[in-house]
Parts: C-alpha cells; structure tokens; sequence
C-alpha cells in the first residue's frame, strides 16, 4: 500500500542547484554580483591544450590555460573560480589554504578527472574552509591514504563538494570522503562507486561533532568497509537526504549506514537503502548505537543481516519513523524488519504511517521486535501496517519484549493505535505463538486495529492473534475499538491462566479464553473485509456491522489525525444504522484500523472541483468513475468498498468510458451489487429525499456516436449477482440499439437484467431491438415502481422478428416479477406484443396499478397478436386499465393476448382496444384472446364480455374521463348528474389490495398510478376501491 504524501524534494540549510545552474551561476551572475559590492573575481582556467604555468599577459586565460589545478590555487585570490577544462590531470593533495573560491569542471564529471595514481587523496580541506569553497563537477579516482579520506579529506572546515564522482578510492575509513573535527560540509549530487576501507563508512565517514549535509548521495555495491558500508557517523551528527545506497555488503554492521553516539541526532529524508547486508554482523540496512533517529519518507528494503536487525538495528537508540516503507528485510536472528533493545530511558520507538511488510526473521518479530528490559520506554506506533512478514518462533508481526517491575504495574509502554496487523506467520514445526502479535510483560492498549489473516503453521499454535507472556500484574493489554478475525485459532492464548485481554467495542469471538467483555462488543460476526480479501485489503465493505459501531471517545488523539490511511475518522456512514456510542454527541467511528467512506459517490456532469466523487463540488464529471469506485477494484485505483449510494445531478450521461467493456458499442453501465444509483439530483442536495427526478431529469443515453448512427447495444445492465439490494431509481433511460449479432446483443436496448434490482421511478424510452426494446429480463426477480416505458420499439433491426416493445420477459428464474404503478404507452413490436411479450416458464409477473394504453403489436400487419401484452405463462393483472391498444389480427387482443398460462385479473378494465387498422372492437377477444390456458377474471370490466370465467365481471361502459385526450380516469358525472356515474368506481375489491392500495401519497406500493389515495368514498356508495389503475378522486 502506498500510504506517502508527495515529496517536495529535499530540504537543507544549504541552497540547491544542479550542476548547469551553478556554472551559470559562477559564470554570469556572480562577477556582477561581486563588482556591484566593490569586489573583483576572476575566472582562470586550467587546461591539458597550449597550457603554460605562467604570470602575466593572458596566463591561466581560456586561451592560455595553466596546466595544473595545484598552480590556479595558488594563483587565485579569493572570490576567484576555476574553471577546468576536459582531461584528466594527475595530482592529488590539492590545498584551498583557507581561500574562498570555487573549483569547477567546465563539463561535468563524466569529461574532467582527477587521478590521484594511488599517491594520496585529491583534496585536503583543513584551514577553516567555510560552504565559499566548493569543489564541483569532478570524477576522482584512485585516492589512496593511509588515514581517513581516501579522495577528500575535511577537518574543521565545512567546503561545498558537489556533482563529484568518487571512483576506486581507499582510506583507512571514508573511502572516498573523510568528514571530521567540527567539519559542516555540503556534499551533494555525489556518486560513488568501488571505494573501500577496512574500517567505517566505505563511502563517507562522518566523525567527531560534525554536523554535514549529504543530499543526493548514490553509493553502490561495489563499494566495501568492515562496517556502515555506504555511510559511517560516529560522535557525530548527520542531514542525509535524497540518497540511495545499493547492494553493499559489510563484514561487520550496518550494510548501508552505521550510527554510533550522536550528541544531537541523525536524519534521513527520501532515502533508499536496499540490497544491502551485515554479513557478519547485525543491521543490514542501518546500525544505530547511542543515538536518536529521525527517518522520514524513507525505503529500506531487501537488506539482510547474519543476526538481528535485517533492516534497522538499535542498541539504546531512539527511532522515529515517519512515512517509511520497512520492506522485504531478513534476519537470522530476531527482527526482520526492525530490532530495537536498550535501557527504558533512552530506547523508543516512534513509528507513525510505516509500512512493515514481507520482512522474516528467523527467531521472533518478523516485522518489529523490541526489547526494552528497564524501566521508562513509552513507545508509541500509529497508523502503521504489518503485513506478510514472518517469524520462526514468536511474534510473526510484532515482538514486544518488556521490563519485569515484580510486584508492581508494567513499565514498558507501546501504544498501537489505528494499525493493521494482518497475514502475518509464525512458521513453526510445533508450538509457534503470536500470529500478529507477542507481548511480554508490557503495557500494549491496541486502539481501532485490525488483526485478522495471522497464521501459525505446525502443530499446537498459541495466539493466532495475539499471544500474552508474563503473570497477570506484569500485563496490561486492552482491546479497544479492534477487529480480530480469521486468525489461526485459538485466537489468543497467555502463558498464565489468570492473565486477561480486556475487550471492548470490538468485533471479536467472546466465546475464547482469557477475554474480558468491556461492553459495545460485536460477538464473532464477519466484518465484511472489502471483495479483493486475498488481496489482503481490510477495508470494510457497505453492510459491515463494524462500520459506526466502536466509541467515538476512545479515539481522541490519534484517531483525531485519521485512520490508517490518514483519511478523517467520525465519518458517518448514509447506510449504516448507527450502534457504537457517541460518547458527548461525537460523531461516531468505525471498528478497525479503516474508517468506512461515508457511502455517497457524487456525480454531476457539470462539476470543475477536483473531480473526486467527494462532494457536489468535487463530484465526478463522469458517471462512469462513479459506478467504477462502487465496483470496479481491479482497475480503478479510486475503488472504495463501503459505497452504497450514487447520486447523479441532472444532465445526460454516456456509458462509453466504460474501461471493462470490450468495444464500443459494448459499453454500458453495470449496476453494482449493494449500491444505489439514485438520479434526479440538482447537486445542492444534503439528503436524498430533496431530490426531484421529475423537475431534474437525469438522462442516461446509448447515444455515444453521431445521431442515429453510434448507439449502445445496452444502455444498463444488470448481471445475474445482482440482488434487490441494488436499487436503480430516478433516470431516464433512452436510445438503446440492440441490433447486434453476438450474444443477446439484439435484445434489451435500454436495460438488459439478468439479476433482481429494485428499480423505480424510471422513464425507458426511445429504445431500439428485436426483443425487449426497452427492458430484457433475462434471469432474476425484478421489482419496477413507478416506472413508464414510452416509445420503444422492437423491430427487426437485428435480424429478428420484434417481440415486446417495452419489456420482454425471458424464461429464466422462478418466483415473480412485479410492476407497480408503470406506464406502458406508445410501445410497438413488429410481431407479438407491442408493451409486454413473456415466455412459457420462469418467474411469474404480476402488474399491479398499471396502465396500459396506445401500445402497438403491428397494427398493420394482418398476423400480429398481444397489442399490451403478449403472455406464454400466467400473468396477474391487479388494478389495472388498457385502452387504444392494438394488434393487426382480428379478434386476437388488442390488450392481451394468453397464448398458454393461467392468467388473472382482478379489478382491472379492458375498454376500447382493437384489432385490425379498422379498430374493430365488437367482441371479447379483440380485447383478451385466449389462445390456451386459461383467465380467471374477477371484479373486472371488459368490453363485449361474453365467456371469461370468474365473477363479479361487468360489460358496462366504464366512462373514461376523455377518451380523446387519453384520460382514463373513471368518470363520476358523465351526463351531469349520478344517473350515469361510471359503473366501475367504488366496484373493486379489496382482499389482494392490502398494502398495495390501501397507503396513498407515494408509499414504495400504496396508491393508484398517480400515487393518489385509493379508496375514496364517492356519495356513501361503498368504502372499495375503483376498477383499473386510476382511482377516481372526487364526485360530482
């Protein structure tokens, strides 16, 4: 996990240029600089070409270059640069003397040498040279003393060494440079390659209260000492920043830097170590020895050590790490990644947003173990990660090795704090302990961490979790706000039987030994870990019981500065009813080391934020990044698993930066199961119930190309993981074209479901296919609410026959479909049903307060059948009206045409729907023909009735409101007075409408098709509710 911020380069007290920067610098800006304050500088040059070590006239010019650096030193003055020209020049033991001035290749390293032929180092800094005497651009090779410094030396003076190349270099320590007596040099931009020394600092040797700047330091393996293979600071202090040390071995310790009694501390910024090895010795990327340590943005991986410490080693030193990657480090000893021991007062460890991963130790604490036996050590470790690492006996994560006060409280602290401690192992042939963690005789409160995935191999484990040592008064462990799950069992195991975890608001198996429940527990329940589990992502995903369920008060602190990612705690989740304890009206937090995003995903076409989905302002500008960090963990690096909820503001969207989709016209948006995708937004919104799908129509169109030409085979889908807890509501869904060849591809232009969503309050429209123009349902139990399906249009654009205009319900599942309070109108099929064409067998749709009018089954072709619907298996047909709609047979129903099945309709009217371009309408069967099967008809008015079974049925004009106007709302005052009130209001029957009629005013089901109030009471004539879809609200 990349858990560090963005780097903004390193920072020091000296100024920073490149190598181009400075000789602009030194040639132009600088003499100007210098005659402005009264001073003259010279530029001389040094040369292997018509050179001449002479005085006077054009001597050390351009044209008449000296020829030894040795000759320009002692011929400059102070203020003067140098300026060497391409070659390679044979001295060694260069003198500034004391003199401010600058000494710089004309070309860079790589075409100016100084070879020093094994005779002695290149430069001897000692008479008090301060950062105005700078080396700069130079290859020196083959340095050789007998002291310290094989290719510069300083002591007591603090020069500036820049852009160097320090090759072949030898020195009792220090290689390649020598740092000493109160020396404060800059070296930057150095490189080094094949220095050695049998003794410290194989590349630099830091030493006796000196205080240097190394920046941008690369120190490879080729360079060797007994100890601190890269770098050496003994007695010393130390800014090291932008460095990498790579692949050096070291006989002794610290394969990349050694550390040893700093008076005030040593830091290390944006450096890399790897590759690096204490072959013999301990700390293979880093010893430290009496000191205090500051890393930050820092990469130490891949190192090793014969014994402890394969990345850090600390003996009595204090260790902060910050933004640090602790990486792939072994140990044949104790400690993969870090090992740190010493007396209480002067050893710690700070450690916040660290990554401990893939370290192995081949003893205890793979990742980190520590060890304090004194008195006085408060440890603090927040925001860090252990995962993957591996230990062979104890502590696959962690190893907290405490102070035994006998008789008394622990006096060793490590307080971890918003940690994943996760997939570590103890790989043991038998009797292996603490998975994730051992503590020993410390005091270790673990505050929203989450321990899950630990494992221990062999026979009889003991704590896949955690593992507690000691007598009871010697440990002082707390569970607070954690999740400890799936971890080798038993989960946690002491040594003493009367040693106790105490646990509270935790998601935790209570049923274990030696946990004491503090209260606000969830008992062993899954904590719904995000879908890329194996992934090891601990993320918790929408419908976590842990999200807002721990106590809000036992994070102040560091909860305060975020979880494990540093993304802000108290967040509240939109889906999660709230169970932890808010404490004094706090806002609550979630379980575990991650705080579960708050659940909403904006998305406004219109947005220019920073394009997040975080807010309105933020929103996505794409819907597809919306339905992408809900759904999509392999290939959207935004992916969040506890969104539940997509809101869209108003405005058209395209489905075609769909990144699974395998071409074009494939593209489509895929509902996610478990999310919302809600429209009708005006993107001010603070709670969903503000929104107006009506006034702020949110399009989602398959137009992706020029009009008419580049459509979508399917504007949404809904695969077959999809349950009803996927709710889609509040778009318009329009311009599909399912006219393809491959794979359903001529079917469901608008939407295509293969699973069971919730969907509601959509317009489908202007759709384009062979089956299903609208809506295909191939699979699943869908339920649509409030829906119209207007203007679809199943032709034989794909080469097939045209069957359901509207909707085409397949074969597959079994239970039942429902339409509540739908619109079907306008539709038209080239061949069987014009609104609703369904197959012999699967799930059984029912249609409750549904109305059906102006749908078309090819009125003008004389073999059409099934104007609304066309049914091959039992339909229920509720509180439901069909008028003008047609088919081109005669007598083959215009409204409904039961091909096999036995149907029902209840409360329903079937008035003026035709047969034939002629609006032939005389008999039963131009309104419902029945092919096979059977209708049970009940309650029900239907034109020209004659041989339905069932009851209660009427053939009398129900007096629509205005016919013409396609107003089918029954009709109270038809003649002006009650002589001739419609025969259909107050004649329903009320037994299957509970629930679904007797709630008006916009409940999920109640109300007639307008959402109005059933059941109104027209004169005292009955308390029952209208025929149809429409109930009618006032008398005469």
């Amino acid at each position: 996990m990349n858990r560090r911020k963005q780097s903004t380069g390193p920072q020091s007290r000296h100024a920073l240029m490149t190598f181009t920067q400075r000789k602009r610098f030194a040639a132009v800006v600088l003499p100007f600089f210098l005659a402005g304050t009264g001073a003259y500088a010279t530029t001389w040059y040094v040369g292997t070409t018509n050179c001449s070590d002479c005085t006077g006239g054009s001597c050390g010019s351009s044209s008449t270059p000296w020829c030894t650096i040795a000759y320009a030193i002692a011929h400059a003055s102070n203020g003067d640069t140098i300026i060497v020209k391409d070659g390679t020049y044979t001295e060694h033991d260069l003198d500034f003397g004391g003199k401010a001035i600058t000494i710089q290749s004309q070309n860079g390293p790589q075409n100016c040498t100084i070879d020093c032929n094994d005779s002695g180092r290149a430069f001897y800094f000692h008479t008090s040279e301060t950062s105005s005497s700078i080396v700069d651009g130079f290859t020196i090779l083959d340095g050789n003393t007998q002291d310290e410094g094989g290719g510069i030396r300083c002591e007591a003076a603090s020069p500036q060494i820049l852009d160097c190349v320090f090759e072949s270099c030898t020195a009792a320590h220090g290689g390649a440079i020598s740092l000493r007596g109160g020396s404060d040099a800059l070296v930057q931009d150095c490189t080094f390659t094949g220095n050695s020394t049998s003794g410290y600092g194989g590349a630099v040797d830091v030493y006796d209260n000196s205080d240097p700047d190394l920046i941008g330091l690369v120190i490879d393996g080729t360079n060797t000492a007994d100890s601190g293979g890269g770098i050496n600071v003994y007695q010393a202090d130390a800014t090291i920043t932008g460095c990498e040390i790579t692949g050096v071995t070291v006989t002794g310790s610290g394969g990349g830097i050694y550390i040893y009694s700093a008076p005030t501390g040593v830091t290390l910024t944006d450096c890399t170590i790897s590759g690096c090895s204490a072959s013999n010795g301990v700390g293979g990327a880093v010893r430290l020895s009496d000191s205090e340590v500051g890393l930050t943005d820092c990469v130490f991986t891949e190192n090793d050590a014969n014994s402890d410490g394969g990345g850090i080693y600390g003996l009595n030193a204090s260790v902060s790490l910050d933004e640090c990657t602790i990486g792939a480090n072994t140990s044949s000893g104790s400690g993969g990644g870090i090992y740190l021991e010493g007396d209480g007062a002067n050893t710690w460890l700070s450690a916040t947003d660290t990554d401990f991963t893939g370290n192995t130790a081949a003893n205890e604490g793979g990742g980190l173990y520590e060890w304090i036996p004194s008195t006085g050590s408060v440890s603090n470790i927040t925001r860090c990660a252990f995962t993957n690492n591996e230990a062979g006996t104890k502590g696959g994560g962690i190893r907290i090795r405490g102070y035994p006060n006998w008789g008394g409280d622990p006096t060793v602290i490590v307080n971890l704090s918003n940690c994943l401690i996760a997939d570590n192992t103890v790989a043991s042939s038998s009797g292996g302990k603490g998975g994730g963690a051992y503590i020993y005789k410390a005091e270790a409160p673990f505050v929203n961490c989450t321990i899950s995935g630990n494992e221990i191999t062999g026979s009889s484990p003991e704590g896949g979790a955690l593992y507690i040592e000691g007598l009871p008064d010697h440990n002082d462990i707390d569970l607070r706000n954690s999740i400890v799950w799936n971890n080798t069992t038993p989960q946690f195991e002491t040594q003493n039987e009367d040693t106790t975890i105490n646990v509270s608001y935790s998601d935790v198996d209570l049923g274990e030994d030696h946990l004491v429940d503090g209260g606000g527990n969830i008992d062993n329940e899954d904590p719904m870990f995000a879908e890329s589990f194996e992934l090891g992502d601990y993320r918790l995903s929408r419908g976590s019981p842990c999200i807002d369920a721990a106590k809000s008060c036992d994070c102040t602190g560091d909860c305060d500065d975020g979880d494990l990612v540093m993304a802000a705690r108290k967040v509240d989740h939109i889906c999660t009813d709230e169970t932890g304890d808010d404490c004094t009206n706090e806002d609550l937090i979630d379980m575990g080391c991650y705080e579960a995003f708050g659940g909403v995903v904006y998305v406004d076409k219109d947005a220019t934020g920073d394009d997040n989905g975080l807010s309105w302002a933020d929103a996505y500008d794409d819907l597809q990044d919306g339905f992408s960090k809900a759904g999509n963990p392999e290939t959207f690096e935004e992916w969040d698993p506890a969104v539940c909820e997509i809101w869209v503001a108003e405005g058209s969207y395209k489905p075609d930066d769909c990144t699974s989709c395998s071409s074009y016209r494939t593209s489509t948006f895929a509902l996610v199961e478990g999310v919302g995708i809600y429209g009708g937004f005006d993107g001010t919104e603070t709670a969903r119930s503000q929104r107006d799908p009506q006034d702020n129509e949110t399009i989602l169109t398959g137009l992706i190309g020029s009009p008419g030409l580049t459509r979508v085979y399917h504007v949404v889908t809904a695969a077959d993981t999809i349950t009803d807890a996927t709710e889609f509501d509040g778009f318009t869904v329009k311009l599909g074209r399912s006219d393809g060849g491959g794979t359903d591809q001529d079917k469901g232009a608008g939407l295509y479901i293969d699973g069971s969503p919730t969907l509601k309050q959509l317009i489908v429209s202007d759709n384009l296919g062979d089956h299903g123009a609208g809506v295909y349902i191939k699979s699943g139990n869908s339920t649509f609410t409030d829906c119209a399906f207007v203007d679809n249009n199943a032709t034989d654009a794909g080469g097939g026959v045209g069957t359901g205009g509207a909707v085409y319900i397949a074969s597959g599942g079994s239970g039942s479909i429902e339409f509540l309070r739908c619109n079907f109108n306008n539709n038209l099929a080239l061949d069987k049903g014009g609104g609703v064409y369904t197959d012999s067998t699967g799930a059984e749709p029912h249609f409750t307060n549904c109305l059906f009018y102006r749908n078309d089954a090819n009125k003008s072709d004389t073999d059409t059948r099934g104007g609304a619907i066309y049914t091959n298996r039992k339909v229920v047909l509720l509180q439901c009206t069909f008028g003008k709609n047609w088919c081109g047979e005669d007598n083959m129903g215009g409204a409904v045409y039961n091909a096999a099945g036995n149907s029902v309709l209840k409360n329903c009217v079937l008035w003026k729907n035709y047969s034939t371009s002629s609006e032939h309408h005389d008999s039963e069967d131009d309104q419902i023909k029945i092919a096979s099967g059977s209708v049970t008809a009940t309650f029900t008015t239907i034109e020209n009735i004659d041989s339905l079974s069932g009851g209660q049925n009427s053939g009398v004009n129900p007096r629509y409101k205005n016919f013409s106007s396609d107003d089918f709302e029954l009709d109270p005052v038809a003649c002006g007075d009650h002589s001739c009130t419609s025969t259909s209001i107050d004649q329903g029957e009320d037994d299957d409408c509970t629930g679904l009629c007797d709630t008006g005013g916009g409940g999920d089901s109640g109300g007639d098709v307008k959402k109005r109030t059933r059941k109104i009471n027209l004169d005292n004539r009955s308390d029952l509710i209208d025929r149809g879809a429409l109930e009618t609200q006032s008398g005469p």
